[in-house]
């Protein structure tokens, strides 16, 4: 299988899923070797001159006045992932981890670090060799860069800490003994260079935004079943309405739902209902209008990718050394917390559709919870609690960690961007979102094992798939492994690929 090149500029998306869930090989090409060996150059070129570079030869933060003695130089590199790398739980997640020494490797191959090529190449081999520190989930301001968890990566290529080998927690000193290699020994600027950047927040995002598609699209499939088992109208998807507002991400949900729901005898037979409830009369705006915020998302977050966040930057061929802040996650943050909103709008919309399969009130005459003899039967009474406290939750959670700097390290730092809490807020939308599609979903099938006339394209597949999963429940009986198993089929995009052979690619 080809391997992923690191090579600063080009990396996906779906790369760094690729290495960091699946376990893809990365590789580093050789122009990017010149281009460390170059700048490597440049540094100690500097060191010679005795000319003040930060990081390099003085302290940090606050302290960045204070000039270092040159036979300190890499004592003070040392010092600093010592000082940094404060190691509490919870501790970050094995693919998170791999995102985050991808996309650390991914930043130094810019050029602009003044690194050894050696670390890069270390990096990239815990990668192939399935070596993972392990680094803590939380302490992260996002700027200076996420210093506590990078300085535990970094602390680690030193060959202190702990992290797994071939799934196995062992120390970091008896991994490099296993693998018969020494432990890096940082010298100038090279500890500073490790912490300085967004790599842990951006890991998290991107891994999240990877699986907020899988939840729009599966959302799209949910909602195209629901449809069907409401007796649902195909008006709100006509495309003269969706040229009269003419946003390209509405017109690619309202195609992709006339998709599936074409040749359903079940969508326009309530020939008594004007109109549909908001919850599918306005998916195409609705979902459209998240569609918008993926793709904004995946923007920043590929660009973030294939940036030099690190400070200062070294210029050789201008002899130029700069300090700036690329190491602030303000980029990240800020669409992190937008994702969030929608995915948590996402959500909402969901179980609102679960309202109307499950309330004989609005379910166009379905039995009450969708279950015979109800009243003896609970039937699925009960999912739409579980749905409802993971909206409620991720209503709190939405809420934006971007405006919640608080200065630090003497006022130096003072104003911070809070993008590895913005990351994990979204995690924890994103799963709680995917459990409440998988609800939906759960439910929708046992309703339409209640309608009989012929069901539409993309409807007809999805139950073929999810029929083997879920049986038609008769009476009471714990739900939960059937929950499991469509959130299973949702999130490993089966369900989502097996649709998509018959109807197209949803987006």
């Amino acid at each position: 299988m080809k391997k992923i090149l690191v090579d600063g500029d080009n990396l996906s998306i779906e790369d760094v899923v690729m290495v960091s869930r699946y376990k893809r090989k990365a590789e580093l090409p050789k122009e990017v070797i010149n281009k460390l060996d170059e700048s490597r150059r440049f540094v100690e070129d500097i060191i010679r001159r005795g000319k003040p570079v930060y990081g390099v030869n003085t302290g940090v933060g606050e302290l960045c006045n204070t000039r270092i003695e040159k036979d300190k130089l890499n004592e003070l590199q040392k010092n600093i992932i010592y000082s940094h790398a404060i190691l509490t739980p919870p501790y970050l997640s094995r693919e998170s981890t791999r995102g985050t020494m991808l996309l650390r490797a991914n930043s130094l191959a810019k050029g602009y670090s003044g690194i050894r090529k050696e670390i890069l190449e270390r990096l990239i081999f815990f990668l192939n060799n399935d070596v993972i520190p392990i680094i803590p989930e939380k302490g992260s301001l996002g700027a200076s860069g996420d210093l506590i968890p990078l300085a535990a990566l970094a602390l680690f290529l030193m060959g202190e800490g702990r992290g797994f080998y071939k799934g196995k927690e062992m120390e970091s000193k008896a991994i490099h003994k296993k693998l018969d290699i020494e432990p890096i020994k940082y010298e100038e600027k090279e500890a500073l260079s490790m912490i300085n950047g967004t790599s842990f927040s951006l890991s998290i995002s991107i891994l999240s935004l990877y699986d907020a598609k899988v939840a729009l699209k599966g959302a799209i499939i949910a909602s195209g079943l629901s449809a069907e088992a409401l007796l649902s109208l195909s008006s709100e998807f006509h495309e003269k309405i969706q040229e009269a507002k003419p946003y390209p991400e509405q017109e690619v949900i309202a195609y992709a739902l006339r998709n599936f729901l074409d040749g359903s005898e079940l969508i326009d037979s309530n020939l008594n209902k004007v109109q549909d409830a908001y919850v599918i009369r306005c998916l195409p705006q609705i979902y459209g209008s998240i569609y918008s915020t993926l793709r904004y998302a995946e923007r920043i977050y590929t660009i973030e990718a294939n940036s030099s966040s690190d400070n200062p930057l070294l210029f050789p061929d201008e002899d130029l050394v700069l300090s700036g802040g690329n190491f602030h996650g303000s980029f990240i943050a800020a669409a992190d917390d937008y994702l969030s909103i929608s995915m948590t709008i996402l959500g909402n919309n969901s179980e609102r559709r679960l309202n109307r399969l499950l309330n004989p009130n609005l379910s166009q005459n379905l039995p009450p919870f969708l279950i015979k003899n109800s009243g003896l039967n609970s039937g699925f009474m009960l999912l739409q609690y579980l749905s409802a406290s993971l909206v409620s939750e991720n209503k709190i959670l939405s809420t934006p960690a971007s405006i919640n700097s608080i200065p630090v390290s003497a006022d130096q730092e003072d104003d911070v961007s809070m993008s590895a809490t913005s990351a994990r807020k979204l995690r924890q939308i994103v799963d709680n979102v995917l459990t409440i599609i998988a609800i939906e979903i759960l439910s929708a099938t046992q309703a339409l094992y209640f309608r009989k006339k012929k069901k539409g394209r993309g409807t007809k597949k999805a139950l073929t798939i999810l029929k083997d999963t879920i049986p038609f429940i008769k009476k009471d009986t714990n739900l939960s492994p059937y929950i499991e198993k469509t959130r299973k089929l949702l999130v490993s995009e089966t369900l989502i690929k097996e649709v998509e052979k018959e109807i197209g690619e949803i987006f």
